[in-house]
């Protein structure tokens, strides 16, 4: 009944086309661009079907110079440009917030929008794809265990929420895992990118406890694994309308713990 209901609604542009449109980035997800004519030709063609706003345009004055804009060409002498995107793909990818407690971070803390902080915006784009605000979700990271080891799925792990002590949220929260080679999910049988307070059969611990377990090996309590790569990866922690003492970052975030086997 209600994808009947669904399916009697149209949304259509402001002209009458049909507003379901199709973004070509010029660019696979495998394929980060790492080389500044790359670079420019995706951002350049990007910028020519989504123009910046009037308030930017001061600022594409400058962008001109080095050859980015819409409908610019790519310029000959890309040296400098290739330099300062390398250092910048490098920055993003190792900077973050300090540390939460138990190797967890906050990359990045968007309020309500991202106003001037193109920084911030980047890094939402290299890593997160998208965001919002922080009174509606937060973003939670882990790239290192609590040995301060990179996370890799050649290695057992066990994330255990004590009693009473689940992340206090007013709508849901879920574990993710990607890839730390592309930033997608790990192509799994069991098709298990997730796992949260809304995944059906979580078997709790005898204390009322949570204990999930993740790595590329399966643990005993399989309905509590969270599926790896046998490489390194990374988790994100969302809060979906988290509750005041995240938001103060007064939570206890629980430690990533290697262990031998599961």
């Amino acid at each position: 009944m209600v994808h009947e209901l669904q399916d009697r609604f149209t949304i259509t542009q402001e002209d009458g086309q049909d507003a379901q449109t199709v973004i070509e980035c010029s660019l696979s997800p495998m394929d980060l661009p790492g080389d500044a004519a790359t670079f420019l030709r995706v951002v350049n063609h990007e910028l020519s079907l989504n123009r910046p706003p009037k308030d930017d345009e001061a600022l594409f004055e400058q962008f001109a110079q080095i050859g980015i804009g819409p409908g610019l060409s790519v310029p000959e002498d890309l040296t400098l440009l290739q330099e300062v995107l390398e250092s910048t793909l490098n920055e993003l990818d190792t900077s973050a917030l300090p540390d939460l407690r138990s190797g967890w971070m906050l990359p990045v803390n968007v309020k309500e929008n991202f106003h001037c902080d193109g920084w911030t915006r980047a890094r939402v784009a290299r890593s997160y794809i998208g965001i919002l605000g922080a009174e509606e979700v937060l973003y939670l990271m882990a790239f290192r265990g609590s040995d301060s080891e990179i996370l890799d799925g050649r290695r057992c792990y066990r994330l255990r929420f004590p009693p009473e002590g689940l992340p206090q949220v007013k709508a849901f929260w879920s574990l993710t895992l990607y890839k730390k080679s592309d930033y997608l999910f790990y192509d799994h049988p069991e098709r298990r990118y997730a796992i949260g307070d809304r995944t059906e059969g979580l078997r709790f611990d005898e204390d009322g406890g949570l204990t999930l377990y993740i790595g590329h090996k399966m643990p005993f309590v399989h309905e509590n694994w969270l599926p790896a790569p046998p490489e390194p990866f990374y988790l994100a922690l969302r809060l979906y309308l988290p509750e005041a003492l995240h938001q103060t970052n007064d939570y206890v975030y629980p430690p990533i713990e290697p262990v031998d086997t599961f």
